[in-house]
């Protein structure tokens, strides 16, 4: 049908096509002949833009960038060369893209998709979308008419008069597969041959170009886009869909740290070329999220993991020969730790290593304590990371150890130190207080020790059609069988809670809440999981296993993220796989959903995390609850997640260092990418993101004194100069502004 179409159509026809489908279409000989016909004729024009149809609103702004460039390369690799329009079927809008079209260089668009899901619609036929980052892309803004229906022919006046009426130029969109499309659609095709009397069809190009310049401008904001993902899953009965948004979030986050140590092993060493192919992208990672395979994918976490320990050892051998080739002589001394922050925000972190490795307690050591943890002694240290850099745990240099406090695992709480962390159902440091339910096992009250009251409470929840209840859906009690001490020191403390889940009078599940806190966090992890779980209804918004959340100020504004960036929601169904900011006028309290996408408010003051729903296998999830914390995202990307280390007996000039810096906490450097002339590594390129909303001017610093720096588009090619100061680049961010630069030493 789409050959016929293209081989024997007079009038323009615009093909919505993915790169990826266009590579496979043409491997048929009779579909690319008439592609080729009807580009011939000027009569075909490819609308898309992506590889794939992946699910944006759930992907990494780097995986959305990833998308748009795998796609360029492989609409330029065919004949058709570059495309400039975008348009999806899949649902997939987002406030996030128009900065990334406008970076690829896009004219124009299509806001409106052809699936399930919601988004706004626009107030004029040809309108500019505005979106973060002060972004503003042309696009065609009202829905499309089914070319397939007679129904549409029949109003089809109606539709004219209606366009001419209220839009500042008329125009229609039909749409139809290839084939597919009623006599009246073919009727309107040959009439439009003989005269304009009912307009004409134009390729997508000439709607930018011939419409008049459109003067209303659209913002949407992130609540007018509603997914329909989680209710498809379930529908089509598709393996983990909640686990599986968890999986990606874990694994493109390794495979990012991997691809920064290799870019930090290159710079600092100075290769003439990258130090090695890393074996994994993002497009494979984005493959294994959209698969409808179960349990398939195991063999790549073990391929990160290697990747990340391969990369991790080749920059600490880098550090050390820098050091080596600098001195004198190279110092071997005693064996130590580093612990390495790929990140682009200091980072503290809590981390155990061998008991005799000798530690004190000056920066970047925040804190220092001995545990029992099974038949060893540990010594658990809690340390500040500089971002994009190192810190050396056990270094020859450090001086006289200081031995820090003998804790307990598993053993209860030693009465000679009255600054342990645990103390009976609480568990406290200097920024955060937990108390733990001992009817329930979760968390009674939170507190901070500046606020007055109980900033959020927390149980675990089965939520079903009841039976006894006038067919309501009603929730689970939590009932706590037994809460013990599993760890207890000066900088660490664990309490574990195991009971069940009663509904309409039986056990429904059993559970297990881990409650953990170290020294100087203003972050409470809990790892949860659930044992003998039923299996939920197949309404996933309404009947599911989860965690509950309670908080006190019914006036507290709603932020979640969507590909990384700060959203203001008052939606009831909420979409975001990293945190729920709950902000008032005195505190933001942040729940980290440990990967987990969909939430939902019930009422004015509670939020419910969906874990299990139909279909869902996992039953091991993790969240977090952090006060007043300045980037919620750094700690959400981290959560659950074990410090970056490497044991080496090689001597290091500093015991702590930087070798990036951002002196801003809102900015995140998704990519960095070094830049070689002549066999020379002489800078770098670096994707950066505002993620808290806000207008930022921050300066980037590195090892090396800045010389010159740039914003760049897609193709490299500059877009505007950056001004440099002081050996450093000044950057300057709007809200949630997505940008690429690169900078020269």
């Amino acid at each position: 049908r789409l050959v016929d179409q293209l081989k024997y159509s007079t009038t323009h026809t615009n093909l919505l096509m993915t790169a990826g489908l266009l590579e496979k279409a043409v491997e048929n000989q009779d579909i690319k002949d008439g592609l080729s016909l009807a580009g011939e004729k000027n009569l075909l024009t490819v609308v898309g833009g992506t590889e794939t149809e992946a699910r944006f609103p759930l992907l990494s702004a780097e995986s959305v960038f990833d998308e748009f460039a795998r796609g360029k390369i492989k609409y330029l690799g065919s004949h058709f060369g570059k495309v400039d329009f975008f348009g999806r079927r899949r649902y997939g809008l987002s406030p996030f893209l128009p900065q990334v079209l406008e970076h690829f260089g896009f004219k124009g668009g299509f806001h409106f998709t052809l699936d399930d899901g919601r988004f706004p619609e626009g107030m004029q036929v040809k309108s500019f979308w505005e979106g973060d980052g002060e972004a503003k892309i042309e696009v065609f803004g009202k829905l499309p008419v089914d070319a397939n229906s007679s129904g549409s022919f029949l109003n089809l006046g109606v539709k004219i008069g209606e366009s001419f009426d209220m839009d500042h130029a008329a125009a229609i969109c039909f749409v139809h597969w290839p084939g597919q499309n009623c006599v009246w659609y073919d009727d309107l095709k040959r009439i439009s041959q003989f005269g304009a009397v009912l307009g004409k069809f134009v390729s997508t190009t000439e709607f930018l170009n011939e419409m008049e310049e459109p003067y209303q401008h659209d913002r949407f904001t992130a609540d007018q886009y509603h997914s329909p993902f989680l209710k498809q899953a379930v529908i089509r009965n598709q393996p983990d869909p909640v686990s599986r948004s968890m999986d990606y979030w874990r694994r493109v986050t390794r495979l990012d740290t991997a691809k920064t140590l290799d870019f930090l092993t290159t710079v600092f060493s100075g290769a003439a070329e990258r130090t090695g192919e890393i074996q994994m992208t993002r497009g494979e990672i984005i493959a294994a999220f959209e698969s409808n395979e179960e349990n398939s994918f195991a063999a790549m976490d073990d391929r990160l993991d290697a990747l990340v320990t391969e990369k991790s050892t080749a920059l600490i051998a880098a550090l050390v020969n820098g050091h080596s080739q600098s001195d004198d002589a190279s110092h071997e001394g005693i064996e130590k730790t580093i612990v390495i922050n790929p990140n682009s925000q200091v980072y503290r972190q809590g981390t155990f290593l061998e008991s005799d490795i000798a530690t004190v307690i000056d920066k970047p050591i925040y804190g220092t304590s001995q545990l029992e943890r099974g038949e060893s002694l540990n010594k658990h240290v809690v340390c500040d990371v500089p971002s994009v850099g190192y810190a050396v745990l056990g270094s020859a240099n450090s001086g006289e150890a200081i031995p820090g406090d003998r804790g307990q695992r598993s053993g209860g709480v030693s009465k000679s130190n009255s600054s342990l962390l645990v103390d009976e159902l609480t568990i406290r440091n200097e920024f955060i207080e937990v108390i733990i339910d001992q009817a329930t096992g979760g968390i009674r009250a939170l507190h901070d020790y500046k606020t007055r009251g109980n900033r959020l409470s927390q149980v675990l929840a089965y939520r079903g059609k009841s039976k006894h209840e006038q067919q309501r859906f009603a929730y689970s009690e939590m009932k706590l069988d037994s809460i013990r001490t599993t760890a207890n020191s000066t900088t660490f403390g664990e309490i574990v809670t195991e009971g069940k889940l009663i509904w309409d009078g039986q056990s429904v599940a059993g559970f297990r809440q881990a409650f953990s806190l170290f020294k100087g966090s203003r972050v409470v992890e809990v790892a949860v999981e659930f044992f003998e779980a039923e299996s939920p209804k197949s309404d996933p918004w309404n009947c599911y296993f989860g965690s509950r959340f309670a908080y006190n100020d019914e006036s507290s504004t709603i932020w979640t993220t969507r590909n990384q960036t700060r959203q203001a929601s008052s939606s009831n169904r909420l979409e975001s796989p990293h945190y729920i900011d709950l902000e008032n006028a005195k505190s933001r309290t942040s729940i980290l959903t440990g990967g987990v996408p969909w939430h939902v408010r019930r009422g004015d003051r509670y939020v419910d995390s969906i874990y299990i729903v139909k279909g869902e296998s996992r039953r091991q999830f993790r969240f977090g609850v952090g006060v007043d914390l300045p980037n919620p995202l750094l700690h959400a990307l981290e959560l659950g997640t074990s410090p970056l280390r490497v044991t080496t007996r090689g001597d290091i000039r500093r015991d702590y260092c930087w070798l990036f810096h951002f002196d801003s906490k809102n900015i995140w450097a998704t990519s960095w990418e070094p830049v070689f002339e002549n066999g020379n590594s002489i800078g770098f390129r670096v994707r950066i993101l505002e993620t808290m909303g806000r207008e930022t001017k921050c300066k980037l610093s590195a090892f090396r004194d800045i010389r010159e720096a740039s914003r760049i588009r897609a193709d490299h090619e500059k877009e505007s100069d950056i001004e440099v100061e002081n050996g450093s680049a000044v950057l300057k961010f709007s809200p949630n502004q997505f940008i690429e630069c690169e900078v020269l030493f």
